[in-house]
């Protein structure tokens, strides 16, 4: 099972809310996967459930954005990359080049 899908959702209710206006929202889990699949994608319900708001594809390239995610999950994930606990002892700080002790 994908992380990243509905069935993973770790809630009963699925919230959700906007930074940029006062869009806020609840729905039920189970109807959400009735309607949509429980293998959708949670970027594409997303889109789906703010699908009427005029920031969503703005006609200006550099123009505001939608600003909805949902409430209760970490938005957004941390990279892929952060070094664990262990990782940050034998990383070094490099300075021009050159080990420096």
């Amino acid at each position: 099972m994908n992380e990243d899908t509905l069935a993973s959702y770790p809630y009963v209710r699925v919230r959700l809310a906007c930074h940029k206006c006062s869009r806020e929202g609840s729905y039920r889990l189970a109807r959400l996967a009735d309607k949509y699949g429980a293998n959708c994608r949670m970027d594409d319900l997303l889109r789906q459930l703010v699908g009427d708001c005029k920031l969503i594809n703005p006609r200006r390239p550099f123009a505001h954005r939608c600003g909805a995610f949902f409430v209760d999950l970490d938005w957004p994930p941390p990279p892929p990359d952060l070094p664990t606990e262990g990782q940050r002892r034998r990383l070094r700080v490099v300075d021009g080049g050159k080990k420096v002790a």
